[in-house]
């Protein structure tokens, strides 16, 4: 085996150790788990100090992007659940709906039963 295919398959066995000691745990608790063992596999001799600084940079960068995307969802999220509150805002006022789940239309051809429409009287 040539040094590159060695470091390639130590690389990969490391990782898959990592993995599985860290699966489950949250981002900021497994992140720190894996810079534990790598600092660990370094003490040992297991990689080379330059393996330990890039599988330490290779977390870092990880975890930095899962927190940006994650970001960007809840802000998304966010936008999407203004949007939908803004158009059932203008409904109501343009009198389209006079409650976010029950249209005039529907009132009007009888489909509400009568419950429905006592504790919307109430209301």
């Amino acid at each position: 085996m040539s040094i590159t295919e060695e470091t390639i398959r130590r690389r990969k066995e490391i990782n898959t150790d990592l993995n599985i000691i860290g699966a489950g745990m949250g981002g900021e608790v497994h992140k720190e788990l894996k810079e534990l063992l790598a600092h660990e596999l370094w003490i040992n001799g297991k990689i080379s100090h330059n393996e330990y600084i890039n599988l330490i940079h290779n977390y870092v960068e990880s975890f930095r992007k899962e927190k940006q995307w994650l970001q960007k969802k809840k802000k998304l999220e966010e936008e999407k659940s203004l949007k939908r509150t803004q158009i059932l805002q203008e409904l109501v006022l343009e009198k389209k709906l006079i409650h976010p789940l029950i249209t005039f239309q529907r009132l009007e051809n009888g489909l509400m039963g009568k419950f429905n429409l006592m504790n919307i009287k109430k209301q």
